[in-house]
């Protein structure tokens, strides 16, 4: 079995221009059907090693999966995207750099060289999608449009049906100030024409404008987790944006939950876990709390193996 280096610059095929930061950790079994390949999705403002501490804890429950963490293209260590001329990502274009990475990844890693066949052998390997924010709106367009996609966890979904500021009352003659502040700092830092972490998003809501549908095919499991309202009102919102705590409560709290809550028509009833409140995160769940995110996965990626081949024992040196 080949072993990766942890970090790897990437030239993606369709892409010589610009390299993709990516780190790979090899499970204890080579790639196969039989074992989980775990894809970690970023946040716009967070990088791909806000995933460390859920990775180092996880190896030790699951040392056969496999796990990737990556920037996308315009974030964190990878260049900028060439297929833009500024460079910026953007949804769909994130979607199809992800397909790329795992191919070559998992061509490599197979030794399948034909790109049919590296194509099936993806959809034969079991993969699970881990998405904070933003990055669950990627996991979802993945899955929606490729096979192989076994379980998804959703931490804190991106609100893809409003751009959060409409969730607010009109501008009134003699509204309170604390209501046209934070109308204002919403429009200034969250309005969709703001490029956030080199990614494009006016688009998101035409490509998911529900939460409940349309299923995702090969009902994978799916469980929801969200922040913690407190934390996430005084902290996320109020220190990073600008934002009242009572205003985050009042208005747009209760579009979240609703939001998180019909994701799970995502999936049947019984592979569906949640939303569950996160107590004490106030947004990047991975970070904030780890083991919760450990808990989850390893619970999931378990249910995923009862259904797998079972994994060959390993021989004495490897």
């Amino acid at each position: 079995m080949a072993h990766w280096p942890q970090h790897n610059l990437l030239r993606l095929p369709n892409k010589l221009g610009s390299v993709l930061s990516a780190h790979v950790y090899a499970g204890s079994h080579a790639l196969s059907p039989s074992t989980p390949l775990i894809v970690f999705l970023n946040p716009l403002s967070e990088p791909a090693s806000s995933w460390l501490d859920v990775i180092h804890a996880f190896r030790a429950r699951c040392p056969a999966a496999w796990m990737i963490r990556y920037d996308r293209y315009g974030q964190g260590a990878s260049g900028p995207d060439p297929a833009d001329a500024e460079g910026l990502n953007a949804p769909e274009q994130a979607v199809e750099d992800l397909v790329a990475l795992v191919r070559d990844i998992v061509g490599n890693e197979t030794n399948v060289d034909q790109e049919a066949e590296v194509e099936h052998e993806v959809e034969d390997i079991p993969l699970v999608l881990v998405g904070n924010a933003f990055g669950c709106a990627l996991a979802r367009l993945y899955a929606a449009k490729y096979k192989g996609v076994r379980g998804v966890l959703f931490l804190d979904h991106y609100m893809t049906d409003t751009d959060s500021i409409s969730l607010l009352p009109p501008p009134q003659t003699g509204e309170p100030e604390e209501l046209t502040s934070t109308r204002r700092e919403m429009e200034r830092n969250l309005d969709p024409k703001v490029v956030i972490g080199g990614m494009r998003r006016e688009h998101i809501p035409l490509l998911l404008p529900r939460c409940d549908g349309p299923p995702l095919p090969g009902e994978p499991f799916v469980t929801v987790g969200m922040h913690d309202p407190v934390p996430f009102a005084e902290e996320e919102c109020k220190t990073n944006l600008g934002m009242e705590p009572s205003i985050t409560l009042k208005y747009i709290q209760p579009h979240w939950e609703a939001y998180h809550l019909g994701l799970l028509k995502l999936t049947t009833p019984e592979r569906a876990k949640g939303p569950m409140v996160v107590k004490g995160a106030a947004h990047n769940i991975q970070s904030e709390q780890p083991e919760w995110v450990v808990q989850e996965l390893k619970e999931m990626v378990e249910s995923i193996m009862q259904g797998l081949p079972p994994l060959p024992e390993l021989e004495e040196g490897d």
